[in-house]
């Protein structure tokens, strides 16, 4: 990770025509950014070599100008480098009590104006509360930003509160430290900091990420940075948080491009791209959407030689906290465009072309991780598939069904629709298949065509298992689905007859096994039957062939046969590529008043 930040860092000075001697404006963050166009200044003046509380200050923010703010996060609770902060949810009083009265209690002993400033803030904190909370009542003073002025004079217009910062900034970096290493990065002798943690990522009190075992004091040894490789990997993590963050599913993410050989006219061609061409190529007004589009991202990954790698930081931002949730390294371009052959390879097939109904439009399913995620709300768990995936690692063939399963059975059981979601399901377990990352699925048999009964469903079915064969590789798989088949055209006429479903109850909530399987297919005829309306004889004399195939003893776990059964019902009006009814003849489908 340090590695790619520090190419980016130089990419982000080249860009802005800044020497990496600007030390200060390199590691400075704009405090005017999003909403937070407002500076709340606490004044003071020097009066008989003291420092005296004058007033309250408020003006519009420089956003162009911010170095003069002197603003930096130290962390997500108590003092930063220096008093300034970030007014938010904890309102003006606790920003200045949390940031600018922890900054002053800890600095209350620093020679000269530092001390001074320290000193004058904790003697006239409520005086100055007060103040701060007056001009709130009169003016919200949310989302602005909190600082000091001396003399009318920001902090970063004051040479001494600058030495001050770099002092400060270097204070934490310089307790884990050597002067005589080798930097990781750059190779240079001399001075090395060993506690460079752009996102905490890893942590020397730790034993497991101590390469020198359980002394902290020797972390210098894990990643040995020089002085001017920490202000490029913080450049390059300024950059890459204002211009490399997108969503992946709903999930915040950085994406960090590294040249594998070094080159950097291949990262800058990248970096350009994503973060201005990318833009005008697609012509989109709202960049949040753009922001949401994964597809879009790893299309362009997937086009660029492996010269390049990407690396993928998944995170949380909670307010103030930051958790890393997924750190995916060294991803190749290849690696990404085999994912995309497969995903065209699922997508292209006919049955998933206008298959489901949305607001009175067809749809066709496309594979997309969002899909996935839509089964696996929770982050960990859908993240450790996404890390698999990218990784070409296996997925446990029952993990994933028993996940896609539980939510389908909720919506069963809500009477939701499942139509979409379960074509969803069934196109993730053939993207899996065509990637042969799914393990523990059961290779199924050879299935022959059968010589008990010949009609034109039979054709049109078996062909339409051949097509699938992975997923329809057994005899008792195909007798559930095409009860599930069955099942639904039932449902369908006793809603069209009687407005209700009252057969639904038989399905126990999709918690069927294979003995109430056994038992629907006959149930499911002697009410057609009794309806008058038992236009599939065709069906039955197909379904009971697959039964009597599969024998007594079933090698399928509870997930499956619910599964293949519902996936039975959300496909039994599904057509041949030719248009034709599948699982009905063209006389029962005209007889059928539907």
């Amino acid at each position: 990770m340090l590695e790619s930040l520090r190419e980016i860092g130089i990419f982000s000075l080249h860009d802005k025509n800044q020497n990496i001697s600007d030390v200060i404006n390199i590691l400075l963050e704009n405090p005017a950014r999003n909403n937070y166009e407002t500076v709340v200044s606490i004044s003071f003046f020097s009066i008989n070599n003291d420092l005296n509380f004058k007033e309250i200050e408020i003006e519009p923010a420089d956003k162009i100008n911010y170095y003069k703010y002197l603003y930096k996060r130290k962390g997500a609770q108590g003092a930063n480098y220096t008093p300034c902060g970030l007014v938010a949810a904890k309102g003006i009083d606790g920003t200045f009590n949390n940031r600018i009265i922890s900054w002053a209690k800890q600095n209350k002993n620093e020679p000269h104006i530092i001390g001074k400033l320290a000193d004058a803030l904790d003697r006239n904190s409520e005086t100055i509360l007060k103040k701060l909370l007056q001009k709130n009542e009169e003016k919200d003073l949310s989302t602005t930003i909190l600082t000091v002025k001396i003399d009318r004079k920001y902090l970063g217009e004051i040479e001494e509160f600058k030495d001050y910062f770099l002092d400060s900034y270097y204070k934490k970096k310089s307790e884990i430290a050597f002067d005589h290493g080798v930097c990781s990065l750059c190779g240079a002798s001399g001075f090395v900091m060993g506690n460079e943690k752009p996102w905490a990522f890893y942590s020397l009190d730790k034993p497991g990420f101590i390469a020198s075992g359980f002394k902290p004091e020797t972390g210098w040894k894990n990643f040995p940075i020089c002085k001017k490789c920490s202000l490029l990997v913080e450049e390059g993590k300024q950059h890459v948080q204002n211009n490399l963050k997108f969503r992946f599913s709903g999930i915040q993410y950085f994406l960090l491009p590294k040249s594998i050989i070094g080159d950097r006219d291949v990262l800058e061609e990248v970096l350009i791209f994503l973060e201005k061409e990318r833009k005008e190529k697609l012509n989109l007004v709202d960049l949040k959407n753009l922001a949401d589009d994964e597809d879009d991202i790893l299309q362009f990954a997937a086009e660029q030689s492996d010269a390049i790698s990407y690396n993928f930081l998944f995170y949380k931002q909670d307010k103030s906290q930051f958790s890393i949730l997924l750190y995916l390294q060294d991803i190749l371009p290849s690696t990404i465009k085999r994912l995309f052959m497969a995903k065209e390879n699922v997508d292209d097939f006919w049955i998933f072309k206008n298959s489901y109904r949305e607001k009175n439009e067809l749809k066709n399913v496309v594979f997309t991780f969002g899909n996935i995620r839509t089964f696996i709300g929770t982050p960990k768990i859908f993240l450790n598939i996404v890390e698999r995936i990218f990784k070409e690692q296996n997925v446990d063939y029952y993990f994933i069904l028993h996940h896609f399963f539980t939510y389908l059975r909720q919506q069963f059981v809500n009477s939701r629709p499942t139509k979409s979601n379960t074509l969803k399901a069934w196109q993730i377990l053939l993207l899996l298949e065509n990637l042969k990352l799914l393990n523990n699925k059961p290779e199924g048999e050879a299935i022959m065509s059968g010589d008990l009964i010949q009609n034109d469903v039979k054709s049109k079915v078996e062909s339409f298992f051949n097509q699938f064969e992975s997923t329809f590789n057994s005899a008792e798989k195909r007798a559930i689905f095409l009860t599930g088949v069955l099942t639904n055209f039932l449902l369908r006429i006793q809603q069209n007859d009687r407005d209700s479903q009252p057969f639904r109850k038989n399905l126990k909530g999709l918690k069927m096994r294979q003995k109430d399987i056994l038992q629907i297919f006959p149930e499911a005829q002697n009410k057609l039957e009794e309806y008058g309306k038992n236009y599939y004889s065709q069906l039955e004399q197909v379904i009971a062939e697959y039964f009597v195939r599969a024998g007594s003893k079933w090698r399928i776990s509870d997930d499956e046969i619910n599964f293949y059964f519902l996936l039975g019902m959300d496909l039994s009006d599904a057509k041949t590529e030719n248009g034709e009814y599948i699982f009905k003849v063209e006389k029962e489908n005209k007889d059928n008043n539907e």
